[in-house]
């Protein structure tokens, strides 16, 4: 009995000693960012999202930082903007026992979309064996995309190889130029080479006489001429 009456006296003590409406302090066990690796082009941003375990922890407070604030800064609220290219590392610290989470952040040069393109010639006439050349200009000068895809629309005709147009046989095709869905078209017209009468063909579009002007035969050496004059030298 006095054992009983001992311990009711100690419960009591206990419970008139303990404050009421006092919870015991949950810790962080740990935090994670969503997304954890981001790529952000510059000028861009985005809202990171931390997440603290367990969910009922006491203390939820959190610190965010970068370890590079000239590529990007984070405000407290997990807002990231991008400044320049280059790389950075985003940090969410739990103010309540300093556990960390990191977010990786890439960000990427401001991409300058290509508006239109442009060749400087919309027609060619060209001669079988001969060769030419198409310059493509693409506005605005710092667009992102400088890569053009060259093409023919009928490679029997005429091939194209970075602007250098070479022909293969008579006919038409067309050459065309694009850069991210933009394109410019230029007509080239293929004319079989033609060797006039009593002329030799030497190539690169250059047709010689068979014989000097005023000679009767290839042996012959025909007539003398001074500069712009069109009468012979007769005392030659």
């Amino acid at each position: 009995m006095k054992r009983s009456w001992l311990l009711a006296v100690i419960i009591l003590l206990i419970t008139a000693c303990t404050p009421s409406g006092i919870n015991p302090i949950i810790e962080v066990s740990s935090i994670s960012i969503s997304p954890a690796s981001l790529a952000l082009l510059v000028g861009e941003k985005e809202h990171l999202i931390a997440s603290i375990y367990p969910s009922d922890a006491t203390n939820k407070e959190i610190r965010w930082e970068s370890d590079n604030s000239e590529v990007a800064i984070v405000d407290d609220q997990g807002f990231v903007a991008a400044f320049k290219e280059g790389s950075a590392i985003i940090i969410a610290t739990s103010l309540a026992n300093g556990i960390r989470a990191t977010c990786y952040i890439s960000v990427l040069p401001m991409h300058i979309a290509v508006e239109s393109v442009n060749l400087d010639k919309s027609e060619l006439s060209l001669i079988t064996g001969d060769v030419a050349a198409l310059t493509l200009t693409i506005l605005p000068n710092d667009a992102t995309n400088q890569i053009v895809n060259w093409e023919s629309s009928d490679t029997n005709i005429v091939t194209v190889v970075n602007g250098q147009i070479t022909d293969v046989n008579s006919g038409q095709a067309n050459i065309i130029a694009s850069v991210e869905g933009k394109s410019a078209v230029c007509s080239v017209n293929v004319r079989n080479r033609v060797v006039p009468d009593g002329g030799a063909d030497i190539g690169l579009s250059v047709y010689w006489a068979k014989c000097n002007l005023g000679a009767a035969s290839p042996e012959d050496y025909g007539d003398c001429y001074s500069w712009g004059e069109i009468e012979s030298k007769s005392y030659l």
